[in-house]
């Protein structure tokens, strides 16, 4: 590849769309036959940067379509008030009643669960089942969870109003869910692989499913094990605490302290009165426990400063990088994430003004949303960058030897 001079995956990509016509048949033989590349390999080259080409072209799309409805996730641990914030606050507020279509996570599809339409016998309640005996169900249960997801997005797409808003999705399941019934031994690691194996080719031919954005309502906890006994849904009351707690991490780490606050900061990096200068950039060769990792790029987030975003929504905002949090599905690297602390107790129908307060910031979110695709759509590809994981970059001599070192390395490994 070296003596090619395919130094970078930009050169790569050039060559496949200027030089191949984005013909995967040609850029397979040229890749084999002038390069010198193991055909398996080659096939896997030019499956990723046909990806890659297929996101772009998904970004410029949003761009050239500005007007349409924006997608936003609402998600956050059992009782923590996602139900109530959709139903009441938003559906309530003059300002988004008009403008909102609320899709509510389709939790009786999960209690009654039929076969076929002239099925006999009463349906059969799989919320329950997994509750009871979750190292039987939890598999079963996910992956029903996941096509029931599918199903509503099916129904609910052709909307009319330009903001949606879902209750979870298909990510908070893979992100949050499969790994903690997982770590728990519900799920082995058999059915976790065979979970993974369709749950990224399924995301990328639903582009449907994936949003726009992120609203995370955050409540401790304690806080959820004392509304979740409150509302009294039968098929809950084996939830531990400490299952709660395992959630409520996932969904941290995931949303927040895993994410970048504007102009790349690492959320936990973050410190008053700190500039916000360090972006670990994911079109980058990061060296990791002695490893090279090689990231997608997400240009548009080095771009943005803190005064971007909306005033009510400052300081609230993370961006998901999978830099920082390997796990992370590709589909929904860079996304932004609105942290809306949700652990105090609001008398929803009364409290006029924190209902007013929430739909400013679920309003004002939704509109740097749009301007934020816009800005993705026009943000130029940068040059690579090599840096350690803490940030810190190296000397354009180092950055020089490790980058040959890598592709030499890599070539060693991809021809015969």
């Amino acid at each position: 590849m070296v003596r090619k001079g395919l130094t970078s995956v930009e050169l790569l990509t050039e060559v496949f769309i200027e030089r191949k016509k984005r013909n995967k048949a040609d850029m397979i033989a040229y890749l084999q036959t002038d390069v010198g590349i193991r055909r398996q390999h080659c096939h896997n080259i030019v499956r990723h940067l046909a990806e890659a080409q297929r996101d772009d072209e998904a970004a410029a799309g949003a761009l050239a379509n500005p007007n349409r409805r924006i997608t936003l996730c609402v998600e956050g641990n059992i009782s923590a008030g996602k139900s109530s914030f959709l139903q009441r606050i938003l559906k309530g507020s003059v300002e988004l009643r008009d403008i909102v279509e609320v899709v509510p996570e389709p939790v009786d599809k999960w209690q009654a669960v039929r076969g076929a339409p002239d099925a006999l016998g009463p349906p059969h309640n799989m919320l329950d089942a997994f509750y009871k005996e979750p190292q039987r169900y939890a598999y079963t249960f996910q992956n029903y969870v996941f096509l029931t997801r599918v199903m509503q997005e099916e129904g609910s797409c052709r909307g009319s109003r330009p903001l949606r808003l879902l209750e979870r999705s298909v990510f908070s399941d893979r992100m949050v869910f499969v790994r903690a019934v997982h770590e728990a031994h519900w799920m082995d690691d058999m059915e976790l692989a065979v979970y993974d194996s369709w749950f990224d080719p399924m995301v990328a031919q639903l582009p449907g499913v994936v949003p726009d954005g992120f609203v995370y309502l955050h409540a401790s906890p304690e806080t959820c094990a004392r509304r979740m006994a409150s509302r009294g849904r039968a098929e809950e009351g084996g939830v531990s605490l400490e299952y709660l707690a395992n959630l409520h991490g996932k969904h941290e780490e995931w949303l927040r302290t895993g994410a970048l606050l504007a102009g790349g900061v690492p959320a936990w990096h973050m410190r008053p009165g700190s500039q916000q200068t360090l972006f670990p950039t994911d079109d980058a060769l990061s060296l990791r426990g002695g490893q090279f990792r090689l990231h997608a790029p997400e240009p548009s987030l080095a771009m943005l400063n803190p005064d971007d975003e909306p005033h009510s929504c400052r300081g609230k905002i993370y961006y998901l990088n999978k830099a920082t949090q390997p796990e992370l599905q590709r589909h929904i690297n860079g996304l932004p994430a609105l942290f809306l602390d949700c652990d105090d107790d609001i008398d929803l129908e009364r409290d006029t003004g924190a209902k007013a307060r929430f739909a400013q910031q679920i309003s004002e979110f939704s509109g740097f949303v749009r301007r934020l695709q816009a800005r993705r759509g026009l943000a130029l590809p940068q040059r690579p960058r090599l840096q350690y994981p803490n940030g810190a970059r190296l000397s354009a001599a180092d950055a020089g030897g490790l980058q040959r070192q890598f592709l030499q390395g890599l070539q060693k490994q991809l021809v015969y």
